[in-house]
């Protein structure tokens, strides 16, 4: 599963000090516009632990019909809040047995060649996520592949040769804490609205 698409340079948010966030601009400035009320954030808070729930289920625990939530559910869809409802796959089981973090530091860090490293990237399918970051690296990259030669020719198809890439350190993760592939935002605590 992946994450908001990768993050990288653009100089309108640099100008606001966020440097090389926000790669997609239209999802910054459309996440920042919105309002979630008290029910948005108790339907949604329960919403992202089972997308099966049904809408009568999740509206006795709000206090809600079963076709108001289906409407909130369908505005929050319509809204951006909600951007996919997806099967989580345990990756041991498709053979997938490293996960490693990729440190990834460029030579060229503006907006049109870290947009581009970026897109080529996630249209591979090791790569599960894409970060922009701060520090000692430019990009952090969740990788997924079988073995260590799998994860060898994942870089030798995409950062070795990349004219782009100055240098790339691995972390392997060999005990996943939680589930490793959920997302569960603390929606309580969040600006919105």
């Amino acid at each position: 599963m992946r994450s908001l698409q990768c993050r990288g340079p653009t100089a309108s948010l640099g100008r606001i000090g966020l440097g090389r966030f926000a790669a997609c601009p239209h999802l910054f400035s459309r996440f920042c516009m919105m309002t979630l009320d008290a029910l948005d954030k108790r339907i949604v808070a329960l919403y992202q632990e089972d997308t099966t729930r049904s809408g009568e289920l999740i509206g006795a625990h709000v206090g809600l019909s079963a076709a108001a939530v289906q409407r909130r559910l369908k505005r929050l869809r319509e809204q951006g809040v909600i951007l996919a409802e997806v099967a989580q796959l345990d990756p041991r089981a498709l053979g997938l047995h490293l996960t490693a973090l990729v440190h990834v530091d460029l030579v060229d860090e503006s907006a049109l060649a870290a947009g581009a490293f970026c897109k080529r990237l996630l249209a591979r399918p090791e790569v599960q996520q894409c970060y922009g970051v701060t520090g000692e690296a430019d990009y952090v990259l969740v990788v997924v592949v079988a073995d260590l030669p799998a994860y060898e020719a994942f870089c030798a198809a995409c950062l070795l040769h990349d004219a782009n890439v100055a240098a790339s350190r691995r972390r392997s993760c060999w005990m996943p804490c939680g589930a490793p592939d959920r997302w569960r935002f603390p929606i309580e605590h969040q600006p919105w609205g």
